[in-house]
């Protein structure tokens, strides 16, 4: 699990840490506001493509830690098969130069960016979850965008949609009104739950398995 995220120097941000909880959490805010960047620098700590674009404007570098806790038998083999330590947290860092060169760690540790993407999310696995733009019934001026988010599953499978319908927009046609958000975040909300009891039972069934498959061969 995700506990928390530093991000210096990336886009606008100049110096930042974000907190994560147990559970859902969920990003909210107007255009602008930095959720992309808080997205951008997560895949960029797991070792995705990063470019030297991110660094921020006049500064010569920039660099993310997150840390992790709960870590699971996958990445902790992992982890084991290239020689580092198994601890009960998994601390991450890169710094991105404007010379092009990278600088990973991991807890501490000099790595490299492909063991850090090897120790992240898999993307085949990821559920991404994406809102709509505000309605046409309700003003929005880029509704259109909406036909092009509907057909997102069949080119990410583990995608899923958030309706925007009847979610009332500000007069910029651009917005929500704050009664919208809550009602589009609550929509957040319920289909992330659905998607974590669907993840639990999975995790139960899988751990029943081989439960029995242990008690079958106990040697």
């Amino acid at each position: 699990m995700l506990n928390s995220l530093y991000i210096e120097n990336i886009a606008v941000i100049e110096k930042t840490e974000v907190e994560f909880y147990s559970g859902l959490n969920i990003l909210t805010g107007e255009t602008g506001a930095g959720k992309s960047i808080v997205i951008d620098a997560i895949n960029a700590v797991l070792g995705q493509r990063a470019s030297k674009e991110l660094i921020r404007s006049g500064e010569q570098s920039a660099t993310v830690f997150a840390s992790f806790s709960d870590i699971n038998d996958i990445v902790k083999q992992k982890l084991e098969e290239n020689g580092y330590p198994v601890d009960d947290e998994l601390v991450l860092s890169r710094t991105l130069s404007l010379s092009g060169k990278n600088t990973c760690r991991v807890n501490g540790r000099p790595a490299n960016v492909s063991l850090l993407k090897e120790l992240g999310l898999e993307e085949e696995e990821t559920p991404l979850l994406i809102g709509e733009m505000l309605s046409q019934q309700q003003g929005g001026v880029c509704w259109g965008h909406n036909n092009v988010i509907a057909k997102t599953y069949s080119v990410i499978p583990k995608s899923y949609v958030i309706s925007s319908e009847d979610c009332p927009g500000a007069s910029d046609g651009l917005h929500f009104t704050a009664q919208g958000y809550r009602m589009i975040g609550k929509r957040y909300a319920e289909t992330m739950l659905e998607i974590l009891d669907d993840h639990n039972e999975i995790s139960r069934v899988i751990e029943a398995i081989g439960a029995h498959r242990r008690a079958d061969n106990p040697n």
